[in-house]
């Protein structure tokens, strides 16, 4: 059992306990970084932790922000920070990581060339397996980009949807009083999460709609590189097969019809990401559109009334 000084009267107590049984104050502890507050200490001081995610304060519609929302969000959903941020960085992650692996194929196969012809023919057969080896992580990590880059975004906003359920925060008059006077990019980005934020929310059709669609892409990016994995290797095999006997590579002997079906699926994986993101913007426009004419005509309602 450890022991905590109670921030009111600096005695010490034991972490379990739930108040100072010195001076009777209310505790609670940071789960992040440990540190010790009264019971109504709304956030911790030393790592940004919020005590209270379930709920936030009413939105002053009027002199909200996009931006003041998000962070309001972050802050209080720390696991969805977490989140954005791995979804952020992996991205990078994965396109440096794919070159390198393709690279070091690629290395091991000018190495193989470059040896004796004695050698590369006793090396052909180990050579040509780590190569496919590098060949199977890099479809591998390209099937993850792929996902994450059609998910990411949408997953995010989903999550944000539900934390706008959960927090009972009803955006739709921010949306309207502001649709038209946005800032800079981060603002305009901050009115979109917050736009599909509301779109989604108790919008379960969507959100079905969107995994069936993801499925649909998982396939589409398996399928793909599968067709780019076999046509590399199998090139690869016949390019081996001259080098081994000493001579220049025919590229008219190459497979193309492999490399036509590669490059197919590649096209197919990424035109079918753009299609299903355009539809869904969309429908989300569509909605959007019809909430502001809302407004548009209360305000035009409102103006005649003044006037008369």
């Amino acid at each position: 059992m450890a022991l905590i000084k109670c921030p009111e009267c600096g005695k010490e107590i034991s972490t379990n306990a739930n108040a100072c049984p010195h001076c009777g104050t209310a505790i609670r502890i940071c789960p992040e970084c440990g540190a010790v507050y009264t019971n109504t200490q709304p956030t911790c001081t030393n790592c940004g932790y919020v005590f209270d995610k379930t709920s936030a304060p009413p939105m002053d519609a009027e002199k909200a922000t996009g931006g003041a929302i998000q962070n309001q969000w972050l802050a209080r959903a720390s696991a969805d920070k977490k989140i954005a941020m791995t979804l952020k960085y992996a991205g990078k992650a994965l396109d440096v990581l794919d070159i390198v692996i393709y690279l070091i194929g690629v290395l091991l196969f000018i190495l193989w060339s470059k040896k004796d012809p004695v050698e590369r023919v006793f090396e052909v057969d180990s050579t040509l397996s780590n190569i496919k080896i590098c060949i199977a992580f890099g479809c591998i990590v390209y099937i993850i980009s792929a996902v994450r880059d059609y998910a990411s975004e949408r997953i995010m906003q989903i999550r944000f949807s539900n934390w706008l359920t959960v927090s009972n925060i009803d955006a739709k008059e921010y949306l309207k009083m502001h649709c038209n006077d946005l800032g800079g990019e981060k603002e305009q980005e901050a009115f979109t999460l917050v736009a599909y934020g509301e779109y989604l929310k108790g919008n379960q059709t969507e959100k079905n709609y969107f995994f069936k669609t993801l499925i649909i892409k998982i396939i589409i990016a398996v399928t793909a590189a599968v067709l780019v994995g076999v046509s590399i290797t199998e090139n690869i095999k016949i390019a081996m097969e001259f080098i081994c006997l000493d001579q220049s590579v025919d590229y008219s002997k190459l497979n193309y019809v492999l490399i036509a079906f590669a490059v197919v699926g590649l096209l197919a994986s990424g035109i079918f990401g753009i299609i299903m993101s355009t539809i869904q913007d969309n429908r989300m426009n569509k909605w959007f559109n019809g909430l502001t004419n809302i407004q548009t005509e209360e305000n035009t309602q409102n103006t005649d009334t003044q006037n008369n």
